[in-house]
């Protein structure tokens, strides 16, 4: 449901704007939880540029690489993308903080994978076999 409703708000909302919204909307609906934390951060220049910086790096260059994406690609070949998303969580866990990867690990990251390109391959098949009736 993420990828078809993104697809779509990406499809009526031109440029950006969409994100914008959505992001401005999320950090408002979610200030209550997080007020006195935020007056520590408002109060220390570095906490501060910590939090931008998170926020940027986090959330709104991903969000914006994956709405570009989704004009783009078909909903499928996305969903293929998106589960790749462990596979790099965990290299870049090892790389940056040196985290170890362990077996388990490995392995549900590659259930994530495999469960995604088979879900995408067998609703490719379903259509055709659909198309060919």
């Amino acid at each position: 449901m993420y990828i078809l409703a993104s697809k779509r708000a990406g499809g009526l909302v031109p440029g950006q704007g969409g994100l914008a919204v959505a992001l401005t909307v999320g950090g408002l609906v979610l200030m209550p939880l997080g007020w006195q934390g935020s007056l520590t951060i408002l109060s220390d220049s570095n906490l501060l540029a910590l939090a931008v910086g998170t926020g940027i790096l986090a959330s709104l260059i991903p969000y914006s690489l994956e709405l570009i994406a989704l004009r783009r690609l078909t909903p499928n070949t996305f969903a293929i993308l998106l589960s790749l998303e462990p596979v790099f969580a965990a290299f870049f866990g090892w790389l940056l903080l040196e985290e170890t990867i362990t077996g388990l690990k490995t392995v549900a990251i590659v259930l994530v994978v495999s469960a995604s390109v088979i879900q995408t391959a067998g609703a490719r098949r379903s259509r055709r076999a659909n198309r060919k009736r």
